[in-house]
């Protein structure tokens, strides 16, 4: 992302290397500010339901394209309690929390993505209205674990599935 004026004085930015990187910042010296473009981060959740993955689709998206719920942290959130909130505002579902799965840089987006394992309450069913067990649908399907579609995703084929816990 590129700024054209600093937002703390107001001055035109200028380009300098700062850090072994070249940055924008402020030339003031009063001011000094530095645009250092960190990454943002973002959880995602491979959720298991009822021994099952869910993968949710954007209807952007192009039809066979399917993901992982994600979204932004919180102020003051840790990342385990923001992908389960996050599972919670998507799917409606409680989860918990089984393991990190990893750490995802998604350049394109600046972001790096903390991807977890979630397992979700069996006791609440869900609507089968708008799910499938191969076939896309309009919103979100099932598939079995071994079976997850990896795609072209920034998550890679690290892992396809979600190991059966006995």
């Amino acid at each position: 992302m590129n700024y054209k004026y600093c937002p703390t004085c107001g001055s035109p930015l200028i380009e300098a290397e700062l850090g072994g990187r070249v940055r924008q910042c402020c030339p003031d010296t009063q001011c000094g500010h530095v645009f250092w473009d960190n990454p943002v981060p973002v959880v995602g959740a491979i959720v298991e339901h009822g021994g099952r993955i869910i993968l949710a689709r954007n209807v952007a998206w192009p039809k066979a394209m399917f993901g992982l719920v994600t979204g932004f942290l919180e102020k003051n959130e840790s990342p385990e309690l923001g992908v389960v909130r996050e599972v919670e505002e998507e799917l409606g579902l409680i989860g918990k929390v089984q393991e990190l799965v990893g750490l995802y840089p998604f350049a394109r987006m600046n972001q790096i993505l903390m991807v977890y394992h979630v397992v979700t309450e069996p006791a609440k069913s869900l609507s089968t209205k708008n799910w499938r067990n191969t076939k896309p649908c309009h919103r979100k399907r099932y598939v079995t674990g071994r079976q997850a579609p990896v795609g072209q995703s920034s998550i890679g084929s690290r892992r396809a599935g979600i190991r059966r816990r006995k």
